[in-house]
């Protein structure tokens, strides 16, 4: 089964659910599962009525959080915090540095594109290339290596494949 079930907070996501839908959804959800909120530049409020009421294990930050922000939010949540960085090219890459050991997780998604009137800030269904040129950064964040032959993948999100749309539609009319 998954080892990670995600409720996204972000108001704006089709894919949003409230306080009290977080709840009932997170109430069956084994122990041994991480519960992972889905967050773009909330308050503390929403944080926290989020945690509490969904026992969430991780915060996933999707805005302009900076790292000053993470780590606050880290300290005063006790919850781990896997911080996303927005690519369209190389340069956007070295936003990541600043979160190295502060985040405890690092994903990277393609930057909204900017030819979709209200993009949302992810999950917009777009791939960005990741040339073999760029750095590796390792789970562990201590260092930065150009060894994307090296690279291990420890988990993928599927959210966009899962849900109604195109894709969806192109799957099922394949099988």
């Amino acid at each position: 089964g998954a080892s990670h079930v995600g409720l996204n907070f972000y108001e704006r996501s089709p894919r949003a659910v409230s306080i009290d839908q977080a709840r009932q959804l997170a109430q069956p959800v084994p122990p041994s599962v991480c519960k992972v909120g889905l967050f773009v530049d909330a308050d503390d409020a929403l944080i926290d009525a989020a945690v509490d009421s969904a026992s969430l294990d991780l915060l996933q930050l999707h805005g302009a959080e900076t790292p000053e922000r993470v780590a606050a939010l880290k300290a005063r949540t006790k919850r781990a915090v896997l911080k996303v960085i927005s690519i369209a090219s190389s340069t956007d890459l070295k936003a990541a540095e600043g979160y190295v050991g502060i985040a405890d997780w690092l994903m990277f998604d393609a930057k909204p594109p900017k030819d979709i009137e209200n993009a949302l800030p992810g999950g917009n269904a777009r791939p960005f290339d990741w040339p073999a040129e760029w750095p590796h950064i390792p789970p562990d964040g201590r260092t930065l290596t150009p060894c994307l032959d090296t690279q291990r993948i420890y988990c993928t999100n599927v959210s966009y494949y899962t849900r109604k749309g195109p894709f969806m539609e192109q799957l099922t009319k394949r099988q």
